[in-house]
């Protein structure tokens, strides 16, 4: 078996098992992606998240799944998404509601490939008017424009909302992270004094990466480190983080600075796939989400752009 569809295998087994599971700890979780050899298991959570199958309650240390919902796709009638638990037997499950209840509904033989990084995407093709409907019978929540509804829903991004007047623990290393590539500076390790404003990173015993955010003097920490690239001022001539395709519906987001969770779930629900890299210089990489409407796209790019004080 090919690398990749090994790994899509491990993907959707561990799904599987987190819905058999239904909730469970982190050191639960992790043992699982280690025993299934996915790699970092940080890495997976943030897509079993984005998804839409798994939450993280990163402070309590533990993990749930989602219920199973039907969504809409933007601009494809007719065209829906499974997301939350999907247990064993669950697509089977699914044909067996349609076909009893005799809808006009085609549920796939088999999630869409998501080339090894992710669980397949479960895709259904149904009447809109009998999806409600559908998903009553199946023991779906029935949840349409799920994108647009988490787009609308996201909190206004302040320092205040994101982060902790926490100070790092200087035991530990860190160094800054530079405002302009966003790339950590670890030739410039902190040294237990004179440090300056902006984003750092900080190695703790828990975490590879923490990142702390020190503002007018004062250390915030960032339980959410994704924020931390859209709440420090950058140079004028930095490249923009953030922009939409407007003709192709594409979202672009710098790989350096990965979409918070509830962002990245808004993006990737309007189309079930996760972002495609795309590199454009050797160690560079853009994030490309397909068939993000410009609504949604907007809503998500001002929200993280004019951040409040």
């Amino acid at each position: 078996m090919a690398e990749a569809d090994r790994r899509q295998a491990a993907h959707d087994a561990l799904l599987a098992w987190c819905s058999e599971l239904g909730s469970g700890t982190w050191e639960q979780f992790k043992r699982a992606v280690a025993h299934l050899r996915l790699g970092g298991p940080t890495r997976v959570a943030r897509t079993l998240s984005v998804l839409g199958h798994v939450e993280f309650d990163w402070r309590a240390r533990r993990f749930a799944c989602a219920p199973a919902t039907l969504t809409t796709i933007q601009d494809m009638p007719g065209r829906f998404l499974v997301c939350g638990q999907r247990p064993l037997g669950h697509l089977e499950g699914l044909r067996l509601a349609a076909e009893h209840a005799g809808l006009d509904v085609d549920v796939a033989r088999e999630p869409a490939h998501q080339f090894g990084v992710g669980p397949g995407t479960l895709i259904i093709d149904a009447d809109p008017v009998e999806a409600a409907e559908f998903a009553r019978i199946a023991g779906l929540r029935f949840a349409p424009d799920a994108a647009r509804a988490i787009a609308d829903e996201l909190p206004a991004l302040s320092l205040q909302a994101a982060g902790e007047p926490t100070a790092p623990d200087e035991r530990f290393p860190g160094c800054p992270v530079d405002p302009d590539t966003l790339i950590d500076r670890w030739d410039r390790p902190a040294d237990g004094g004179g440090y300056t404003d902006g984003l750092w990173a900080w190695r703790t015993l828990r975490r590879r990466r923490a990142v702390y955010l020190r503002r007018d003097g004062q250390w915030w920490h960032l339980p959410i480190g994704e924020y931390g690239p859209y709440l420090i001022e950058r140079p004028k001539d930095a490249p923009e983080l953030l922009r939409h395709d407007t003709a192709n519906r594409i979202l672009i987001v710098d790989g350096r600075a990965p979409l918070p969770v509830l962002h990245a779930r808004a993006a990737v629900l309007c189309s079930g796939r996760l972002p495609l890299p795309q590199p454009y210089a050797p160690g560079f990489s853009d994030d490309h989400y397909v068939n993000v409407p410009t609504e949604i796209a907007e809503t998500i790019i001002t929200n993280l752009t004019e951040a409040s004080p």
